[in-house]
């Protein structure tokens, strides 16, 4: 499901990402500092103000645009690395249910994924995994035998067994 192509994608959105939140919060930064060494020699009392204004403005962008468009891709990085290179657990059984009710694990988006790996369906061997919404879940019916081969619970392959 995850190849070092994709992974190669993500770090390249990671660097761009980063790029667009360090350049204007340092270009704010690099002129807060001149202005403020300009009201210094100039002995001025209200460009401080000014000082203030543009370091709480570059430092507000570099928090809101790094929370909202970096963070989630460094954590989908480590998520496909984890996918690729992590350790793998590989367990066969029925599959009972696949959820469509979103969820955040480890901050990826998921889906729940639950099957059986008893004799019995008793609920005792029920296994709960998450599988990626990015990823398009497979043509499995419900019943069927499935092999998930995941890291920790997060899927990193299914197929039928």
């Amino acid at each position: 499901m995850y190849t070092d192509e994709e992974l190669q994608n993500i770090v390249t959105m990671k660097r761009k990402r980063l790029w667009i939140a360090i350049v204007p919060a340092a270009v704010l930064l690099a002129v807060a500092i001149a202005v403020f060494v300009y009201g210094q020699t100039s002995r001025s009392d209200t460009l401080w103000r000014l000082t203030a204004a543009l370091t709480v403005v570059g430092g507000g962008y570099f928090l809101f645009y790094f929370g909202l468009c970096v963070r989630p891709v460094i954590f989908y990085e480590r998520h496909v690395q984890n996918m690729l290179h992590g350790r793998r657990h590989e367990n066969t059984g029925l599959l009972k249910e696949v959820g469509e009710q979103v969820c955040e694990k480890n901050g990826v988006q998921c889906r729940p994924v639950m099957i059986n790996i008893g004799e019995k369906d008793d609920g005792k061997d029920d296994r709960l995994y998450y599988f990626d919404l990015k990823k398009e879940w497979p043509d499995l019916p419900l019943g069927s035998r499935v092999t998930i081969i995941s890291n920790d619970m997060m899927v990193a392959d299914v197929r039928a067994a």
